[in-house]
């Protein structure tokens, strides 16, 4: 009997997948199943003394943005999500991002070209297209601004094929109380001094610099009709704005951000060596680059380009997965 060979890509894939989902499991996974129980679907549930969350069922408004029932009695930081998407995409990206980490949210809007009752996603009056998405992305945090800007802490603006630990990230705001902006760091070349924040792997406005955008973009920053590359657009405005690229490392200074999936950062040596051309390893990381899993955290926050298999993979190993008899040290 002549087995299917796999792919040793597809070999790599579940490897780097597995052992990221070990890290990540101690690190997100430790404190929830100490201090609270977790539904049968990975979300915890319940709360204790402490004061640990409470997320029910959500409820979707007539705008197309849903709110999900969280019992504040932490402090946490509220995080409103709003992922991009175009009607192509709903079925074959967007439903996956909505089935499994936006769940975790506070909130959470689907932005597209067009209404789609099975998200749902909230209709901009702005065309698909890699030209347009500066303007979408405009369009998506000032809708954003205008329904909730005083319901969340942060705004976490990502793709459709965006994966994010929201616990690691909470964890990543917590105290943080200035007009600032997070993500994976790249320094950009010409007038943004402070650099911008990679488009993929998402970032976050604060409240204050969600509002200050709101209020002075459209007279300091490109007029959002204007093509461009919007992440680096969106560094240019937040830093005429005065508001502040904040550093999303951890203690040990390694990265949480990540703008590709799991497996090409914890390959990247390998990857590095194959392919020296490519943009990334070429002086673009704001900070130091560190390839490999050593440059990455057990807290990492997103990672981009996750296939939809992979968002429920990650889901299950971050979410469910636990190794009995094992502790933290010995899984590092």
């Amino acid at each position: 009997m002549h087995l299917p060979r796999v792919p040793f890509s597809h070999v790599l894939a579940f490897a780097a997948g597995t052992l990221l989902g070990f890290a990540i499991v101690f690190h997100a996974g430790t404190s929830k199943r100490a201090s609270g129980t977790t539904r049968s679907d990975g979300v915890p549930s319940g709360t204790n003394n402490a004061g640990t969350r409470t997320m029910n069922n959500d409820r979707t408004n007539n705008g197309g943005t849903t709110t999900t029932n969280i019992n504040e009695t932490n402090g946490e930081p509220r995080i409103f999500c709003l992922v991009l998407t175009s009607p192509e995409n709903v079925r074959a990206r967007a439903v996956h991002a909505r089935d499994t980490w936006t769940r975790r949210c506070d909130g959470r809007a689907f932005y597209s070209s067009s209404p789609d009752p099975s998200l749902p996603a909230v209709p901009l009056p702005v065309a698909d297209g890699w030209e347009n998405l500066w303007a979408k992305t405009n369009a998506a945090f000032r809708d954003a601004h205008r329904r909730r800007g005083g319901a969340a802490d942060w705004f976490l603006k990502t793709d459709d094929d965006t994966y994010v630990v929201v616990d690691n990230l909470r964890r990543l705001l917590r105290g943080r109380r200035g007009d600032e902006y997070v993500g994976r760091h790249f320094a950009a070349a010409g007038d943004v001094e402070q650099g911008y924040m990679s488009g993929g792997a998402g970032y976050a406005l604060s409240a204050g610099a969600l509002g200050r955008f709101a209020r002075e973009g459209a007279a300091a920053c490109l007029r959002a009709d204007t093509p461009a590359n919007e992440d680096v657009e969106m560094g240019r405005c937040m830093e005429r704005l005065g508001v502040a690229a904040a550093d999303s490392r951890d203690e040990r200074a390694r990265e949480t951000f990540f703008p590709f999936a799991p497996e090409f950062h914890v390959a990247s040596r390998r990857a590095a060596s194959r392919h020296p051309e490519f943009w990334f390893w070429n002086n673009r990381t704001y900070y130091p680059l560190v390839e490999g899993a050593e440059g990455m955290s057990e807290a990492a926050v997103s990672f981009h380009y996750v296939k939809p298999n992979r968002m429920y993979l990650l889901d299950y190993l971050i979410y469910k997965l636990q190794v009995h008899g094992l502790s933290r040290d010995d899984a590092t």
